[in-house]
C-alpha cells in the first residue's frame, strides 16, 4: 500500500487502519509530489487506488467508482470461495 501523506501521524493513521480492518500489506509513505504519483494519479484525485497484483497494474480510479466496486466484488467472490472451500474441507 502507498500512502501520499507524510503529515505528523500518518504511520500510526495507517498501521490502525491496517489492524481494524485486517489488511496484511507492505506500507509505503511517501510525499504528495512523489513520481509515483504523478505517473498513477496525476489529477490527484482523493480518495483514490492503484490494485497491483502479482506486479502489475489491475486497476485504477477513484474509491467508490465502478472500477472499485468491481475490485472488491473481486475481493468478497475470493473470500467467498475460499470459505466454502475451507467449510466442504470441513465437512468431509
Amino acid at each position: 500500500m502507498v500512502v501520499f501523506d507524510q503529515g505528523a501521524g500518518t504511520r500510526q493513521k495507517v498501521e490502525r487502519m491496517l489492524e481494524e480492518f485486517e489488511i496484511k500489506a507492505d506500507t509505503f509513505i511517501a510525499s504528495s509530489d512523489h513520481p509515483l504519483r504523478l505517473a498513477y494519479n496525476p489529477k490527484r484525485a482523493t480518495p483514490y487506488f492503484c490494485h497491483i497484483e502479482r506486479g502489475r497494474i489491475g486497476a485504477t480510479g477513484g474509491v467508490g467508482t465502478e472500477a472499485w466496486q468491481a475490485l472488491v466484488r473481486k475481493w468478497q467472490n475470493r473470500a467467498e470461495q475460499e470459505l466454502s472451500h475451507l467449510e466442504s474441507a470441513r465437512h468431509q
